[in-house]
């Protein structure tokens, strides 16, 4: 299988090699050195898109990057993008990312987590090894936790620090039960703004002799998509179901929250993180 996954990674370097030219995946598969049929059936099997769609979701992340970063026209962005029209560019584009090309422009911009990167080979080897677990649709009920919230830096280096000195805090705050299960919560309040809030906390009754300033947050319920991995693997499982597994299964999903949880345990050593992400 290792040997499969890095002929399928210079197929993707391949395409991104030549995102911009006339290919077609009967191209991307004499490049691999495959017949088409096989080349078709193991590149689903190692990416989970097929050639076509990886082709089409890496030419509109790309063009999506363009709307923001340049003054050309959404004609001219979808002509260098091989779409012929602006209509069927629209059309493709909103069902992609649930917004047109326009409101892209005027929004400045897609999360970057939704925008399809290139796969790396890491990515690769994350989701064809032995213990890659498929992700699980589950219902939830409301779920009412305590504990400490904060405004996110618009710099992810400095939002990350935050993060992790917020969850210190918490932590400090209080005792807790043995294994207690401590969620961080990331969202917007106002889609408009897009400004990131970060709260870190845990059920009441896991919580002894809650502190008074700890805040109230409610997690309503509804449908979530679920998928526990190593801690160290966390990045590369959300990637995979940003841009991958939620869009492959028909599912949409709000794009103002993601939720981890772990258990607070002595060591937190490559702890396991349960990602939990609102869909309908």
């Amino acid at each position: 299988m290792v040997d499969q996954v890095v002929v399928i990674f210079q197929a993707i370097e391949f395409i991104e090699s030549h995102l911009k030219e006339d290919i077609d995946v009967a191209q991307i598969a004499d490049a691999a050195g495959y017949s088409l049929f096989h080349f078709m059936r193991k590149f689903n099997q190692v990416v989970h898109h097929t050639p076509y769609d990886y082709l089409m979701r890496r030419r509109l992340t790309e063009a999506a990057k363009a709307l923001i970063r340049s003054d050309l026209r959404i004609i001219d962005i979808a002509q260098d993008f091989g779409f012929n029209d602006q209509e069927t560019f629209s059309r493709v584009f909103r069902k992609m990312f649930q917004m047109t090309p326009s409101q892209c422009r005027k929004e400045n911009g897609i999360p970057f987590q939704f925008l399809l990167q290139p796969k790396t080979l890491a990515e690769l080897k994350f989701i064809n090894s032995d213990h890659f677990c498929t992700p699980l649709v589950t219902e939830a009920e409301d779920l009412t936790l305590l504990g400490l919230m904060t405004l996110l830096d618009e710099n992810d280096k400095r939002a990350a620090n935050l993060k992790r000195h917020v969850c210190l805090d918490f932590l400090s705050l209080g005792s807790f039960q043995d294994h207690a299960t401590v969620y961080e919560i990331e969202f917007n309040m106002n889609q408009e703004t897009r400004r990131r809030y970060f709260f870190v906390g845990a059920e009441k009754n896991q919580i002894h002799q809650p502190s008074p300033l700890l805040v109230s947050q409610t997690v309503h319920r509804g449908r979530f998509v679920k998928m526990e991995v190593p801690e160290s693997e966390l990045s590369l499982a959300l990637a995979y179901l940003h841009t991958t597994w939620i869009p492959r299964v028909g599912l949409v999903e709000n794009m103002g929250m993601t939720i981890l949880c772990w258990h607070n345990e002595k060591s937190l050593m490559d702890r396991t993180m349960i990602i939990l992400i609102p869909v309908k």
